[in-house]
């Protein structure tokens, strides 16, 4: 019989190989957009500012239409916005992103908070620097204890209010005894997904008991891991296996919302339960279109491409922005599911 030898793998090793990663990475980086300050596009062009934006990979659909609207805006403002992670062989995280894009010495930085603490830790560490400071807006997770310099996306007050609203509208036809909201485990089931997950839920639970549903509707919240889709759909397969199948299931955000529709699909729960979702891409809208998804409430994602430019550039030019930016929200059904398809189809990035 072999015998199996375990090799320990020195720290120092380990250390040594993530920072040739990230060098590797950034050096990637810098090839495609050139020497800071006065950022060089492929064509030569040099801009006054360069942002970087930084989303998780497999939230492409929603963020490219972002980055588009960021682009065509930023272009009128003598700046440059660079979508990390778009043209890397490999995957990487948030922080890990983030950090390349602090490294590249950006004058600014749009990111989507994933809830981790070293995450936070990041943004802080980069608004407060005493040697150069670096402004960063947080997009549609309003994650405040992080130190961001500014917040811009959906009113998450709004959202909740909105999901109300649709249960009451739904309560009409199909009798409604049980909802649950899915929440980012990496923040937790008692932070309802964190600070927006908080605020969803409370205006949620005030809007059913406007409608006079309060005391006959269950709300649970249920946290779902969220590190990708893969995880996502696992976690929520695992819930309707040990028997949590809701009347309503409210997904708030884009991960959440297609790899529940995915699920509901595949179990064959389409007819059984109304899928709430949130943000926009060409496979929500199909869902919409289908029924899969009854509705979504989301925001114009080339409005919040061209507003969070806007703060940015505001932020730089006279050191304060807004704290808080909401934009309008809006709401997708099947009644008007064919003028988003067609809008944004001509808009497509």
């Amino acid at each position: 019989m072999k015998t199996k030898v375990q090799r320990t793998i020195p720290p120092t090793l380990l250390i040594s190989v993530f920072v040739v990663a990230m060098l590797v990475a950034l050096i990637n980086m810098q090839a495609r957009i050139g020497s800071l300050p006065g950022t060089q596009t492929e064509a030569g062009h040099s801009y006054r500012y360069h942002f970087a934006m930084v989303v998780n990979s497999d939230e492409t659909p929603f963020w490219q239409f972002v980055y588009t609207g960021a682009q065509q805006r930023a272009a009128q403002q003598d700046a440059y916005v660079e979508l990390m992670g778009s043209n890397l062989n490999e995957y990487y995280a948030v922080s890990d992103q983030f950090q390349m894009a602090a490294y590249a010495g950006v004058d600014g930085i749009f990111i989507v908070p994933d809830g981790e603490d070293y995450t936070n830790e990041l943004i802080g560490r980069a608004v407060q620097s005493s040697t150069a400071p670096t402004p960063v807006l947080t997009l549609m997770e309003n994650d405040s204890n992080s130190g961001r310099s500014g917040y811009v996306g959906i009113n998450n007050y709004e959202q909740g209010g909105a999901y109300g609203r649709l249960i009451a509208e739904i309560a009409e036809t199909k009798s409604i005894r049980s909802v649950m909201l899915l929440a980012n485990a990496t923040r937790g089931e008692d932070q309802k997904g964190g600070y927006s997950g908080d605020v969803i839920y409370s205006s949620l639970i005030e809007s059913l008991n406007k409608s006079g549903l309060g005391d006959t509707i269950t709300v649970d919240v249920r946290a779902v891991d969220h590190q990708n889709v893969f995880a996502c759909e696992k976690d929520i397969k695992l819930l309707f296996q040990s028997g949590e199948v809701p009347d309503v299931l409210i997904c708030p955000d884009y991960r959440f919302t297609i790899s529940a529709a995915q699920v509901l699909v595949d179990q064959n729960l389409v007819a059984q339960v109304s899928l709430l979702g949130a943000s926009l891409s060409r496979e929500i809208l199909e869902y919409v279109s289908k029924g899969t998804i009854s509705a979504v409430v989301t925001v114009d994602p080339y409005q919040l491409g061209s507003v969070s430019v806007d703060e940015m550039i505001e932020l730089m030019q006279n050191g304060r922005t807004n704290d808080f930016t909401a934009l309008e929200t809006i709401l997708i059904n099947q009644d008007n599911v064919d003028e988003y398809a067609l809008a944004f189809a001509e808009k497509q990035p």
